[in-house]
């Protein structure tokens, strides 16, 4: 179960859902640990999707996984996720050497770059995904300047996926 709280921002009150689930029904406290969030998006009325470490998992509003007909509720990758882009059918997970997609129909891999002599980071991904690439030896001095000037910083325009979900 993911714990979470809802804000009302006409009212600015704040409700957790059902705090029962703190209890063992012993009256001892269920110990939870912490999870790494990276992305959290609503993608129906009553599910959002929440990516953490190498998980993306859906939810509903009380927390609990999502029983999806025809899809699956969680996706987990072989990688730690640094960002990630709902599609309609399918997440695009993004890692420090790439970005791997994956089908919500059966968790099948359905698109993947890899490429470990370089970095990649999302920079966006409102209407278009855009993504940056620089090589893995280009190292960022203090000063904000790069050491290997030589080499360049890619910029990519992601294209043959559909579009995404928001």
């Amino acid at each position: 179960v993911l714990r979470h709280s809802l804000i009302n921002l006409n009212t600015g009150t704040t409700w957790t859902p059902d705090d029962d689930d703190d209890m063992d029904g012993m009256a001892t406290v269920v110990p939870r640990h912490n999870l790494n969030v990276k992305n959290v998006t609503q993608i129906e009325k009553d599910a959002i999707l929440v990516c953490y470490e190498n998980v993306v998992r859906v939810v509903n509003l009380q927390g609990k996984i999502k029983e999806r007909k025809k899809q699956t509720s969680e996706l987990q990758f072989d990688f730690n996720i640094d960002s990630i882009v709902c599609l309609t059918d399918s997440v695009l997970a993004f890692h420090e050497h790439g970005m791997q997609g994956r089908s919500f129909k059966n968790g099948e891999i359905t698109q993947e770059i890899i490429d470990n002599s370089r970095l990649f980071r999302l920079l966006g991904s409102d209407r278009i995904i855009t993504l940056e690439s620089r090589p893995s030896s280009m190292l960022e001095c203090d000063s904000g300047t790069l050491t290997e000037a030589n080499q360049g910083v890619n910029l990519y325009i992601l294209a043959g996926h559909e579009s995404s979900m928001y």
